[in-house]
C-alpha cells in the first residue's frame, strides 16, 4: 500500500524521527495551555505527557528515506527540521537544548573497506575511454596497466559503476 502524506504530515513525521514524539499519559489530568490562532491567544487543554518515544525500525527507515529525499531536493528545509538536525549534529548540546540524542557518523559495515576514491578514478578512466570510442578490451588492458590492477578488478569496477555513469549521461547503452 502506498501512503501519500501531505507536506505537513511528512514534516511532522521527520521531526518525530529526529526529536522523538511525546507519549500521552491518559491516567493524569489534562493541563491548560495556550496556542496562537491568527492574532489571538486561545486557551486549550493539553494532554499530560509521560515521556518521549522513538520509531520502530521499519518506520524509522521509511522516514529516514523521506528525510534524505527532502535534503536532496530543491525544496526549502523547514526551520524545525533544520534546528532538529543542528541539535543532533552539535558536539555539545546548547545550554537550553533538551536533545538527549546525538548523530554519530560510523562506517556502514565492518572489515576492509574498498577504496572508493581509487575505484572511482578507475571507473572514470574506463568509461571516458569507452565514451571516446575505445574498444572494451583495449580500455580494460589500459586500465590494468595504468592502475596496476587485475582484469577481474577492472571488470568488477565496470560492473559496479556502470549504472552511475549511465545515470550521469557519461555513458550510453
Amino acid at each position: 500500500m502506498v501512503c501519500t502524506m501531505t507536506e505537513d504530515e511528512e514534516r511532522t513525521q521527520i521531526h518525530a524521527l529526529l526529536k522523538g514524539y511525546a507519549i500521552v499519559d491518559d491516567t493524569r489530568p489534562v493541563r491548560t495551555g495556550y496556542k496562537i490562532e491568527g492574532n489571538h491567544r486561545v486557551k486549550v487543554e493539553l494532554p499530560a505527557l509521560s515521556g518521549i518515544a522513538y520509531f520502530e525500525q521499519e518506520l524509522e527507515d521509511e522516514t529516514r528515506r523521506s528525510l534524505a529525499e527532502l535534503l536532496r531536493s530543491k525544496n526549502p528545509l523547514h526551520r524545525h527540521i533544520r534546528d532538529a538536525l543542528a541539535d543532533l549534529i552539535e558536539p555539545e548540546p546548547r545550554e537550553y537544548s533538551t536533545e538527549q540524542r546525538q548523530l554519530v557518523f560510523k562506517f556502514r559495515a565492518r572489515g576492509k573497506r574498498p577504496n572508493s576514491l581509487f575505484r572511482t578514478q578507475i571507473a572514470t578512466f574506463v568509461f571516458e575511454q569507452e565514451a571516446k570510442g575505445g574498444k572494451i578490451e583495449a580500455v580494460v588492458q589500459s586500465a590494468m596497466d595504468q592502475f596496476k590492477i587485475s582484469r577481474s578488478e577492472v571488470n568488477r569496477v565496470r560492473k559496479e559503476y556502470r549504472p552511475f555513469f549511465l545515470a550521469l549521461g557519461i555513458l550510453t547503452e
